[in-house]
């Protein structure tokens, strides 16, 4: 009996430890499941987290990089890869040093021995995959978090901001020239006028002198015949051969011609002077583009001159163009001007050649075409692509700056609505043809 009490004690201690375990266990279950939860919760929220953070990385406009410790790439974004034309996993893994030549092994590792924060933004030359180089804006931070450290790089492209810089300060110098080209054309007019105006006083003063003149030696012939007063009349004969009445009759009346069309051209220049440095007007406006190819022409004179001639070929009655004729001067001026130099250069191995600009106009349809042609050097194939790129130049150090026909692009193109092509022939000479909007009445209601 007493061993069976036993069993049954020991039975029921067991079944109560059996059902505290049970206990136990189900308490944890729900504690293991409450923290699974809580775990596939966190999980989802950095997962947000992650795609929210590519995102960012994905569209930033700007590129953005990070650099380990070891100074190796291990991320580059879209923007980085736009920027350098090259793939993210051409670079990953190696120096940025490639791509951005003053980011040296060296100057990394002196960004990574800084403090956490430290930042510091700096411009440099940057260069494409495809060996071009541009400039570059660069901003660098350390970050450190446990024991990781790396640098941060953000990075922009800045040549066409530069560009645009550049753009300005030239057309804000070249509204400088134009203020005192003005300038000087109002104070020359006036004495002009005067030269001008004398001339022609002068002219007609010496018509009347002939005339009296020629009453003169019919009344000397007169007297002579008759037989008196002839000492009188041996006198004046001999004043006049003194005077030398004859010379001067025949070149008084060329200097005074020569003088008449010296006032008229130099009349004529001061003309086109006030109409090319009028200043610029901020709407479009109608305006007459054979009169302003030709103020264009006369003012540049100086630079062809003295290696070509210049045709022109306008046609008559053309329509107006609408645009802005200070900035389509600026545009004639620069293609003008490059035939110029490619007839100067042609010439200094062909010193008998004679150098041509033909400029013509016509109205094809809703368009006004304007073609500028030289037989200079020619563009080389290879540059023929790259005429219209800022800073490209062919020519010496001090000769042109490479913005000339970045400039006419972005008056005619860019600005204008139009188009410009260039043909050329290496050796043979080189036609600009450029169209920009008539002014139609539907353009001027625009």
């Amino acid at each position: 009996m007493a061993d069976l009490e036993l069993l049954q004690r020991r039975i029921s201690r067991e079944r109560n430890a059996r059902l505290d375990a049970e206990s136990i266990l189900e308490s944890k279950s729900l504690e293991l499941h409450a923290a699974t939860a809580a775990a596939q919760e966190t999980a989802k929220q950095l997962q947000e987290q992650n795609v929210k953070v590519q995102a960012i990385l994905d569209y930033a406009a700007e590129g953005i990089i990070t650099i380990d410790s070891n100074c190796k790439v291990t991320s580059f974004n879209p923007a980085a890869v736009r920027i350098f034309g090259c793939p993210s996993d051409e670079i990953i893994g190696h120096c940025l040093s490639v791509l951005v030549p003053e980011f040296s092994t060296e100057r990394m590792a002196q960004i990574h021995s800084s403090q956490h924060g430290y930042q510091d933004s700096f411009e440099c030359t940057g260069r494409r995959a495809d060996g071009s180089e541009f400039i570059l804006e660069i901003t660098v931070s350390c970050v450190s978090q446990n024991e990781l450290k790396m640098i941060i790089a953000f990075v922009r492209d800045r040549t066409k901001r530069k560009n645009l810089e550049s753009q300005l300060a030239l057309a804000q110098k070249m509204e400088s020239v134009g203020q005192l080209a003005a300038g000087i054309a109002h104070e020359i007019n006036t004495p002009i006028q005067y030269v001008g105006d004398n001339a022609k006083f002068l002219k007609d003063a010496f018509g009347d002198l002939e005339t009296l003149l020629e009453l003169h030696e019919n009344l000397s012939h007169e007297v002579e015949s008759n037989g008196e007063y002839l000492a009188l009349v041996e006198m004046i004969r001999t004043k006049v051969q003194a005077a030398d009445l004859d010379f001067v009759r025949e070149e008084v009346p060329q200097a005074i011609e020569q003088a008449i069309s010296g006032a008229e051209r130099v009349a004529s220049i001061v003309r086109a002077m006030k109409e090319f440095s009028h200043p610029g007007v901020s709407q479009r406006t109608a305006f007459d583009v054979n009169q302003s190819i030709q103020s264009t022409i006369t003012v540049s004179s100086n630079e062809w001159k003295y290696f070509a001639t210049v045709e022109t070929d306008f046609q008559d009655s053309l329509p107006n163009a609408i645009g802005y004729p200070g900035d389509l001067n600026q545009a004639f001026l620069n293609m003008i001007v490059n035939a110029a130099h490619a007839i100067e250069k042609r010439q200094e191995s062909e010193k008998s050649h004679v150098g041509l600009i033909k400029v013509s106009s016509r109205s094809i349809d809703n368009w006004i075409e304007i073609s500028i042609s030289d037989n200079g050097t020619g563009i080389p194939k290879d540059d023929q692509g790259r005429i219209f790129d800022p800073f490209f130049t062919t020519k010496p150090v001090g000769k042109g700056t490479g913005q000339g026909l970045s400039i006419t692009h972005g008056v005619i193109v860019e600005k204008h609505g139009g188009s410009l092509k260039v043909e050329s022939k290496p050796g043979q000479g080189t036609t600009f043809t450029l169209r920009i909007p008539a002014a139609l009445e539907t353009n001027l209601a625009q």
